[in-house]
């Protein structure tokens, strides 16, 4: 059985409302309130792959992790109900990087299921994936900060957001992926692990490609260039995936406050705010991500970690270099999202125009 600081997996009800807080809340209050954000992106992404039905998304959740005294990193997918035949050829091109591990939600056993040993196509899920990690070491549950972790904030975010926004959805969507990660995944991976973001198959190109959406804000005062930054684990996932033929397109949901203190809850509540979002974004090449992982690093405070302990390392690419796709509230900005995909737009974001965007805090 997996373990978790709430109890074994198979006595949460994660349907039940003060479970769901146990588990979301466990995080920073950025996690739950980048969920909130996501679910706005979502929606413009959901419009983009409907909008064009070359482009099919795949129900799953990618977690890449690494260990000590590993050279190869592994992929933990959870499968979300993806049909097999996109699902099985998108696991085989991951192995051709990574390790792969397949493994599945037991609604009645309420337990993840896996299969033993590594993953071959038609193997089979028939072992409980928390009595296999008994056999592995763990770094034990990860203690997040209470400085990063502002209760008011979370509840908002949940109460306000995620519970209109999913429903009865909520636990599936939302809860499982962050149970997953945070109990499945990180106490057996020592060194790190990465988001592969959402992952769709596009029948066009005969590829599959991952879209990452981050909601975020520059840096750099006039009359230096605005930069977006990137964190050297992520970078280095992403650089693998396109080694082995993904595409990766990387975007940002632009914040209109550049500051850490206002809540995601403008999305909603502030039209003027939410008027100012915009989404840029691109295709990284290979070539691309070699570049940026080879770049001289940086370092980040411990707030922009997922514990708001130690710090980050960060590499910076320009805004200007990505596409301008448009703003949340333009009617087509689901269809800029598929050309943007599409490689078909021509006109770059530029320093300018998201300096205008930009709104002082209040």
């Amino acid at each position: 059985m997996l373990s978790t600081p709430f109890g074994d997996l198979t006595t949460l009800n994660l349907r039940d409302s003060d479970t769901q807080q146990l588990v979301l809340f466990y995080d920073k209050h950025q996690i739950l309130e980048g969920l909130v954000a996501e679910n706005t992106a979502d929606q413009v992404l959901e419009g983009a792959l409907t909008s064009d039905c070359s482009l099919t998304p795949l129900r799953v959740v990618s977690v890449v992790g690494a260990r000590s005294g590993s050279n190869k990193r592994t992929v933990l997918v959870l499968d979300q109900g993806t049909a097999p035949e996109l699902l099985h050829p998108y696991l085989e091109q991951l192995s051709r990087q990574f390790g792969v591990k397949l493994v599945r939600y037991d609604s009645t056993a309420r337990d993840l299921v896996t299969h033993p040993g590594a993953y071959r196509p038609g193997i089979e899920l028939t072992a409980s994936y928390g009595a296999l990690t008994q056999k592995l070491r763990s770094s034990g549950f990860t203690k997040v900060e209470s400085a990063v972790r502002n209760e008011m904030r979370q509840q908002q975010g949940f109460w306000g957001q995620l519970v209109g926004a999913y429903g009865n959805r909520l636990g599936d969507a939302v809860v499982l992926p962050r149970l997953f990660k945070n109990f499945a995944v990180q106490p057996y991976f020592d060194r790190g692990i990465w988001d592969i973001d959402r992952v769709y198959w596009d029948e066009r190109r005969r590829v599959y490609g991952v879209i990452e959406v981050k909601h975020k804000y520059p840096f750099g005062k006039e009359p230096w260039r605005l930069k977006f930054g990137i964190n050297c684990g992520s970078c280095g996932v992403l650089r693998d995936l396109a080694s082995v033929g993904f595409r990766c397109f990387h975007s940002i949901m632009l914040k209109p406050y550049w500051n850490d203190t206002q809540t995601v809850t403008y999305l909603f509540n502030d039209m003027k705010a939410r008027s100012r979002v915009l989404f840029c974004g691109k295709h990284f090449s290979f070539d691309d991500l070699d570049a940026l992982y080879h770049q001289k690093a940086k370092t980040s405070p411990g707030k922009t970690t997922l514990t708001g302990q130690g710090d980050m390392q960060y590499v910076s690419f320009a805004a200007s270099s990505l596409y301008r796709i448009g703003l949340l509230n333009d009617t087509n900005i689901s269809e800029r999202f598929a050309a943007a995909l599409n490689g078909e737009l021509q006109d770059h974001v530029t320093d300018t125009e998201i300096r205008n965007l930009r709104l002082e805090a209040k």
